[in-house]
């Protein structure tokens, strides 16, 4: 007679053992999967933060109307400006870009003096700093004059090691009032 032979408990334990480093290879790769999907994602809304930022300070300051003033500090600007194209509005728009506490970045575009549209444009924890310059006046972190600054330099942080700088140049354009009239309304002509 044969006896069946099953296997030995050494035999179990060494399989057991190699199936466990097997899972717990398998399990650290599905984590650093994980977590580099993690940084892809936050490096991504980083970077979509910043080109939005940088297009619509770009399409203000490409279209600002110098006549209604300019004020600015390191953690808020508002100025007048035509209304960005996206927002389906024809004329000119106060446009406010600043930092809030609880909120990020935001910012709001007021409609004739009563219709506000907000947008939160970066994540919570970003952070901006502004600073503005002319000519014979140099850089200056608050700007309170009537006339615009030359420069404008944003510089966004979202954590520590992730900053960049904007240097936007400004330009004026006539008022809406006088581009649908003639110069003469506004006091340019003869």
């Amino acid at each position: 007679m044969t006896a069946d032979r099953g296997f030995t408990l050494l035999e179990m334990l060494v399989t057991l053992a190699v199936v466990g480093v097997v899972l717990a290879l398998l399990m650290s790769v599905i984590g650093f999967g994980g977590s580099v999907q993690r940084t892809v994602i936050n490096t991504e809304r980083g970077i979509s933060d910043r080109v939005l930022w940088q297009r619509l300070l770009n399409d203000t300051f490409s279209q600002l109307d110098a006549s209604r003033g300019f004020q600015g500090d390191e953690r808020r600007l508002s100025v007048v400006a035509e209304a960005p194209p996206g927002l389906g509005i024809v004329g000119p728009v106060e446009t406010t870009f600043a930092q809030e506490p609880d909120q990020g970045i935001t910012i709001n575009w007021v409609v004739n003096g009563r219709g506000v549209i907000s947008k939160a444009i970066s994540s919570k924890g970003a952070r901006m700093t502004l600073s503005y310059f002319a000519t014979g006046v140099g850089w200056s972190n608050r700007w309170i004059e009537r006339l615009p600054p030359d420069l404008v330099k944003l510089t966004f942080e979202n954590t520590s090691e992730d900053r960049s700088e904007f240097i936007i140049t400004v330009k004026t354009v006539q008022p809406s009032k006088c581009l649908r009239t003639s110069l003469n309304a506004c006091g340019a002509g003869p």
